[in-house]
């Protein structure tokens, strides 16, 4: 029986000496944040420009509240 792809991939060894994720713990944290800052930053600028979209596209305010979150919801997803 041969062992599951997981324990191989546990058991080995990383391939280069700065490749290993415990060197750098804090990085995860770091990304975190700054993909969720992106998230705050384009939410922002979308609101920003709501008033324009409403001038090119004639439509209520339920209606502007589901660009902003057509647009968000896939940008957080991706990131």
């Amino acid at each position: 029986m041969f062992p599951s792809c997981d324990r191989c991939v546990a058991q080995a060894a990383p391939a280069e000496p700065g490749s290993n994720p415990t060197q750098h713990p804090h990085m995860v944290l770091a990304t975190t944040v700054l993909a969720s800052s992106l998230a705050f930053i384009d939410g922002s600028v979308v609101n920003m420009g709501l008033p324009s979209i409403a001038l090119t596209f004639p439509s209520h305010a339920i209606s502007l509240s589901w660009i902003v979150s057509g647009y968000l919801l896939p940008l957080s997803a991706l990131l």
